[in-house]
């Protein structure tokens, strides 16, 4: 039976799920429902008398069909020869009472023949093109000589479109590249020819390296179902996969920290044992077990959870069992940079609960070295952080806010083999609060709170934040939530930021479940970002006000930069909104720009119904996306007390095109698994690859964001 959840324990969920960002690029591609009978590759050119290899995915897997051509012939495993004349010509796929079409358009012959002309590659993997004639031929891939890259370097935005040899032997990248095809090209002279290749997800997706191993970072924070408590994880996972198969193992080696306020217990370090996983074909969407050491662990022996691929190197999560829901990210760690000690500058923030199930955000910056973070020197400070949480005084409870509490010093250990050591932050405020971080490179770190006296649950994240600040410019999108006038709260806003100044036409959104502060499409008249460089202030921490009709939000935003640009982290510091506890984070936009392709989403926030009170809902899936379409696709994933995997987007959903200032908005119907839900969304453009969200409905308060997959 689901419980009765504790919105303010929501704080922050989902608004950091942006590790690594793909590079830009024109195109796009995206498939249907995975529920269809899907032929693959879709409408394709070819040449007379070339060859194309057909593929039939019949609820997301490989499946053996009857084959037949409109045109030209077609074998049994699907292998498809152009008629000698110019053509258009479908192709049909039949399995039962279930019936897939594609159309191939046959044109006139190519002055090089190259084979196979349309074909499906899986990620990772070999296939080998012929031309005719074959003498003297120069290969290339998307017009690149030999290729570029099968993985790109981790922590990094390079694309891979795959590399191919002198003999026409060619290796598929480990995602699909934006578009989710690649061209290969043949020359010879005069004499020239191409041929294209879609590339569908395999096992090799959730890999690193040519050897088909990896090492992830994984965390998520949510609820459990016992008592409606906060539960936190934070761990790292070695995979083994390969182009071959969409099924790869999770090898011993990792570990994990668990805080689970639902079951009154942590359990640290806990060895991985174990486990698998199971990669969408088409969609990328990613069925996920591990198994943990029972030694010293009364928390949970294993985790079930739900993931979309974006990259090989990022995917967006939730945990999708009957235990508890949540939400969170698997990022590709880095593993020769775990022997480096953390040096610099970090911007990081935290939020949860305290042992009262109070409220607790924070946001801040560090600076780390030689295993400490130094006692400040009041005159040039290097540390600080903003907070809310409610203080106790002589059983009396308050809300209080903390702004540039330059108090913060700590301590913190050297990475293991996992990327994992220990962080001690102590405060004036706070006292002294224990995390364990799991390094993904030196630039980015995930957090969870492992005090065993449970005086806290929190989770957040870190990221580096160069010495000479570099301040947000132009244009800005931002997400954010937790509770405000004793109920759920969520924001997001488009602003543009001129030196220290708020220029007009920006809008802010807030649900604060339907209520008094609640605003949709507030026109933002007016606001400051500030630095002020006086004794007592650091200088990566500004304070970033935005003004409607309605009041002022005002923030404390510590500047951090990803390989991706620049970005804060936020904590609401608003004494007279009914902030109870709010954070987010803000990027740097990178244009308005056409929203298409697929994407991978993640939605978590807080539900409502009249029988059952509020609840967290947590939900990962694909969309794939056309500016001003009601062509939406797609297959969500939902924890809504439990897993309700599979249910399709239907044709009723519409994704309306960005607004010059970088807002949208979508609506996303969906229906299967005998529910049925509309998602009103609101979209935060940070480039053609990346939209942030907000749920706009009154019956629903969540964040979210969504990664262009291909």
């Amino acid at each position: 039976m689901r419980k009765r959840i504790h919105f303010f324990v929501l704080l922050g969920i989902a608004f950091l799920g942006m590790m690594t960002l793909t590079a830009c690029s024109s195109g796009g591609g995206s498939h249907s429902t995975v529920n269809n009978l899907m032929v693959v590759p879709g409408a394709s050119s070819v040449g007379v008398g070339q060859t194309a290899q057909f593929t039939a995915f019949l609820g997301g897997v490989s499946t053996s069909v009857t084959w037949t051509a409109s045109g030209g012939t077609i074998s049994g495993t699907g292998l498809f020869t152009a008629p000698a004349a110019a053509a258009s010509v479908t192709i049909t796929a039949t399995s039962g009472t279930n019936t897939g079409t594609t159309t191939v358009n046959v044109v006139a012959a190519q002055t090089l023949v190259v084979n196979p002309a349309a074909l499906t590659i899986p990620a990772g993997g070999l296939q080998t093109f012929t031309a005719t004639p074959s003498a003297n031929v120069t290969w290339t891939v998307n017009g690149v000589a030999f290729g570029d890259c099968i993985a790109p370097p981790i922590g990094s935005v390079t694309q891979c479109h795959g590399v191919i040899d002198g003999n026409g032997n060619y290796t598929a990248p480990l995602s699909p590249p934006t578009g989710g095809t690649v061209t290969i090209g043949a020359s010879s002279g005069a004499n020239s020819g191409t041929a294209a290749a879609t590339i569908l997800y395999s096992s090799a997706s959730l890999t690193t390296n040519t050897t088909g191993t990896g090492q992830y970072a994984v965390a998520f924070t949510g609820v459990g179902f016992l008592q409606g408590f906060p539960v936190d994880v934070a761990g790292s996972i070695n995979t083994m996969g390969s182009p071959t198969s969409t099924s790869g193992t999770i090898t011993a080696g990792g570990e994990m920290d668990l805080n689970s306020a639902d079951q009154g217990a942590t359990a640290l370090a806990i060895p991985v044992t174990g486990g698998s996983f199971q990669v969408g074909a088409l969609d990328g969407r990613t069925s996920i077990t591990v198994t943990l050491s029972s030694t010293n662990n009364s928390v949970a022996t294993s985790l079930t959870l739900q993931a979309t691929l974006a990259t090989n190197q990022h995917a967006l999560l939730i945990n999708f069992d009957n235990t508890f829901t949540a939400s969170g990210t698997l990022d590709a760690q880095n593993p020769t940079s775990f022997a480096t000690p953390l040096n610099g500058r970090f911007a990081f923030q935290y939020f949860g609960v305290d042992t009262n199930l109070n409220p607790v955000t924070a946001a801040g910056t560090v600076l780390a070295s030689n295993n400490s973070i130094p006692v400040n020197n009041p005159n040039s400070p290097v540390n600080a952080q903003d907070l809310e949480f409610v203080a106790t005084t002589n059983n009396n409870q308050t809300l209080t806010t903390v702004t540039n509490d330059i108090s913060l010093n700590g301590l913190y250990t050297n990475a293991d083999s996992s990327g994992r050591g220990t962080l001690t932050l102590t405060s004036t405020s706070l006292g002294t609060v224990d995390f364990a971080y799991y390094m993904i490179d030196q630039t980015h770190l995930k957090l969870v709170e492992i005090d065993p006296t449970q005086l806290f649950v929190l989770s957040g994240e870190a990221f580096s934040s160069p010495l000479n600040t570099t301040a947000l410019n132009g244009g800005v999108v931002a997400t954010f939530g937790g509770a405000a006038n004793n109920a759920p709260y969520a924001g997001g806003a488009v602003f543009a930021i001129n030196g220290a100044t708020i220029s007009s036409g920006g809008a802010l959104d807030i649900n604060n479940s339907g209520g008094d502060g609640t605003q949709i499409n507030s026109t933002i008249t007016s606001g400051s970002y500030a630095n002020v460089l006086t004794e007592g202030n650091v200088p990566a921490r500004f304070t970033l006000s935005l003004t409607t009709s309605k009041g002022t939000a005002l923030f404390a935003a510590y500047t951090f930069v990803t390989a991706s640009g620049p970005g804060a982290e936020l904590v609401e510091i608003d004494t007279n909104n009914g902030v109870e506890g709010a954070s987010g984070t803000a990027f740097q936009r990178g244009g308005v720009s056409t929203v298409q392709g697929s994407f991978a989403l993640n939605l978590s926030g807080v539900g409502s119904s009249r029988s059952q009170g509020s609840f967290e809902q947590d939900i990962a899936g694909q969309l794939g996306l056309v500016n001003n379409s009601t062509t939406l696709t797609g297959t969500l994933d939902i924890n809504n007390g439990g897993p309700i995997p599979g249910v399709a987007v239907n044709s009723t959903s519409i994704l309306n095109p960005v607004a010059a200032n970088g807002r949208g908005t979508a609506q996303v119907n969906v229906s299967g698994s005998g529910i049925s839900a509309k998602f009103n969304l609101v979209y935060y453009q940070v480039d053609s690859n990346t939209e942030l969200l907000l749920d706009a409905d009154t019956n629903r308060v969540a964040n979210g964001i969504l990664i262009r997959q291909f």
